[in-house]
């Protein structure tokens, strides 16, 4: 499973959009995974925090095949 840059998808309730691909060592603690289902690819991604900085803004995504994104949350300015 491989996205491009700026793909954005939905955890936590909330879009983030994937900004680089990253290393596996730049995670920290598993905080929760999420099915994804799309026109092309479909797996379970799992989420991770960011070494110093909080999961709530930014996170690394792992997918099924081993593929690791930084992902930052979407401010949502449609109010």
């Amino acid at each position: 499973m491989n996205f491009s840059i700026g793909t954005v998808l939905d955890w936590n309730h909330h879009p983030y959009k994937i900004v680089k691909t990253t290393d596996p060592t730049d995670h920290g603690k598993k905080v929760g995974q999420f099915s994804y289902h799309g026109k092309v690819v479909s797996g379970v991604i799992a989420v991770f925090e960011v070494q110093g900085k909080s999961p709530s803004k930014t996170v690394v995504l792992e997918t099924s095949t081993g593929q690791y994104y930084q992902a930052n949350i979407e401010a949502n300015s449609s109010q």
